[in-house]
């Protein structure tokens, strides 16, 4: 949720920080129809964003110098539990240029019973975790920091599209009215003015110099003048509310 602001459920207008537990921030309560229009919908949401819609670094600015561990690469293991951690295929969570990531750590045997899906990981690779802060990624493999959150390098996009599908919806098989050109959420928009503007809140903005403090104003600016030009896309509530007056 804290990545696609369109797909945020409502705050609660009762929630406290400090107080209540962050679980308690979200009004989820608003049921949502499980019909095909809506999971057609979201598709389009998703193929229609630009960058700026999208949270990168929803850790914060400095989460890699307040937590250096958040960069170790290799399995975490918790009891019976082992999962792989690959921080380098999310460069941009933490604030550097997102390149072409190493090849995925893979288990060396899986097996699929009735109720359980137990795997195995090379034993060369579970023993990082007994020494983490040595199996980190190095300066030289995270790279540089991102002027821009949605910054990767010439090689990267190549290597996505190798991988991926450019789009959600397949245009084959897309609904009626189904639309190409890019429509902006207001409360998206919303909630990316409020990201830029979240560095340089009064409790934080004493880690910035005056320069990078303006900085996050200058694109806070931009985000309203791009409001001032878009297409707005009003609330499905809204829209039955005009039809039913």
């Amino acid at each position: 949720m804290s990545i696609f602001p369109m797909f945020r459920p409502r705050v609660n207008s009762n929630f406290r920080p400090g107080e209540h537990p962050r679980a308690m921030k979200w009004d989820v309560q608003t049921y949502t129809a499980k019909l095909l229009t809506t999971l057609q919908g979201h598709r389009w949401r998703l193929d229609s964003m630009k960058a700026k819609e999208v949270i990168w670094m929803p850790y914060g600015l400095d989460v890699v110098e307040n937590y250096p561990l958040t960069l170790y690469h290799g399995c975490i293991r918790h009891c019976c539990i082992i999962e792989p951690y690959m921080p380098d295929r999310v460069l941009r969570q933490f604030g550097f240029v997102q390149t072409p990531p190493m090849t995925p750590i893979f288990p060396s045997n899986e097996y699929k019973p009735a109720h359980s899906y137990p795997v195995e990981y090379p034993e060369a690779i579970m023993c990082f975790w007994n020494d983490p802060t040595s199996h980190c990624l190095s300066q030289k493999r995270i790279g540089d920091f991102v002027q821009n959150p949605w910054d990767f390098s010439a090689d990267y996009r190549q290597w996505f599209l190798q991988r991926t599908h450019p789009k959600v919806q397949n245009p084959d098989h897309a609904p009626n009215g189904y639309q190409t050109r890019h429509q902006l959420n207001a409360e998206a928009l919303l909630h990316l003015i409020a990201h830029y503007l979240r560095p340089v809140y009064p409790e934080t903005r004493s880690r910035l110099t005056l320069e990078q403090q303006y900085h996050y104003f200058d694109r806070a600016i931009n985000v309203l003048r791009d409001f001032e030009n878009a297409q707005i896309i009003e609330p499905q509530h809204a829209q039955a509310q005009c039809r039913r007056k």
